[in-house]
């Protein structure tokens, strides 16, 4: 097995599935003559050698950190300035990761832990910048006239020992740090739902759903759920499940759409992962206007329980400080009714307002202590009556 030292570079589109939907033949096009004009010059100007084209991205290899990080640095600006003159909603953004460690080389491929660890930090990376491992850093330090921030120790995906990493702000955007939350739960953020309605007036109605959404997740103390700030900043952006993922630090988003007319409501839901963009489940719900704290409730029990069963928290965690064992057997998982989760629980209150209806008191459901499985908080799809509603009609 032959090795050697290298440093590593590696680059990714940011939202390329998203551009290559709205455009696949011009995003090919200017991705294909960014590559070649600008990109691939420059790892030859700076003794590097381009190891392989990955779709969307690629990888590089340099005898000398100090290549390896003026060559991003020529890059990230050279496609800045490509920005400028292009349409920003179809514009190529690249965010790279550099990481200086042993490889084993493979023919013309590289491989083992230094490439692995290049990856997962280009995935932290903000959008147009640099990041790179603080064993790279060390190298680097005082040989290249650029702001360098140390941002602390990151824990990389399926990398068991913290990596130090340092940012090189580059298009001015500050690094969000994405630690393991003490809660060891799957983070969710639900973005604002869209208001279809016609009627942008109706805007009101469609976000006090989002927030009554928010807070029926929140209910469920198995979930973090990000904060409502956090995700209505994102209102109005196309972005990639993944960035947005990256972005809030969550594992799925919920997103939807809302429209109203009259008496009865239609909601449209979906719950996407957001480590490869994979849509997990959708529904949607017609309703009449006064069943509409049910229909919030009933939605985030499908989202929680497709969570569950797609994380292994879900499965392994206990659920209360009297230790307890969940089986990995789905058929035989404990399963809760809608009644259950309510257990020791002061009933809700409501009341109308300029938003329609919303809640006024939100009981904190309470974990009974003792008994068996059937206290938890994570039901499978299906364990849950589904309420039966009129059809829509305008």
């Amino acid at each position: 097995m032959q090795r050697r030292l290298a440093a590593i570079l590696i680059a990714d589109v940011v939202g390329y599935s998203r551009l290559v939907e709205k455009d696949e033949g011009k995003t090919l096009t200017a991705l294909g003559e960014l590559q070649a004009t600008t990109f691939q010059p420059l790892i030859i100007a700076h003794s590097g050698r381009l190891v392989k084209l990955t779709g969307d991205g690629f990888i590089a290899e340099f005898s000398s950190v100090v290549e390896a990080v003026s060559c991003a640095i020529a890059m990230q600006n050279t496609a800045a300035e490509h920005r400028r003159s292009s349409d920003p909603d179809s514009s190529i953004v690249y965010r790279m990761g550099i990481n200086l460690r042993d490889v084993v080389v493979e023919g013309d491929d590289l491989l083992g832990d230094a490439v692995n660890i290049a990856a997962r930090l280009e995935q932290l990376c903000p959008p147009g910048d640099v990041l790179m491992s603080g064993s790279a850093y060390e190298h680097l330090a005082g040989k290249i006239d650029a702001t360098v921030e140390y941002v602390g120790e990151q824990h990389l995906k399926n990398i068991s020992r913290p990596i130090k990493a340092y940012h090189l702000p580059l298009s001015g955007s500050q690094f969000i740090s994405h630690k393991r939350s003490s809660l060891n739960g799957p983070a969710i953020a639900v973005l604002p739902f869209e208001n279809i309605s016609g009627d942008p007036g109706q805007a009101y109605f469609s976000d006090g759903m989002t927030e009554d959404i928010i807070t029926e997740l929140a209910r469920f103390s198995e979930l973090m759920v990000i904060a409502r700030s956090s995700s209505f900043a994102l209102r109005g952006r196309t972005a990639d499940p993944r960035e947005i993922g990256r972005r809030l630090g969550a594992g799925y988003i919920v997103e939807g759409s809302v429209r109203r007319a009259g008496d009865r409501v239609r909601i449209a839901v979906q719950l996407v992962e957001t480590e490869d963009g994979t849509h997990l489940w959708a529904d949607r719900h017609d309703r009449l206007l006064e069943d509409i704290f049910v229909v919030q409730e009933e939605i985030a029990r499908s989202i929680v329980a497709m969570v569950a069963q797609r994380d292994e928290f879900g499965r392994k965690r206990h659920l209360s400080s009297d230790p307890r064992s969940v089986s990995d057997n789905h058929d035989e998982a404990p399963v809760c009714s809608a009644e259950s989760s309510h257990a020791g629980s002061a009933p809700a209150t409501y009341e109308r307002d300029s938003y329609g209806v919303r809640k006024v008191g939100v009981p904190q459901p309470t974990l009974p202590v003792g008994g068996t499985g059937s206290t938890s908080l994570f039901p499978r799809p299906g364990s849950y009556p589904r309420l039966q509603g009129a059809r829509w009609s305008q």
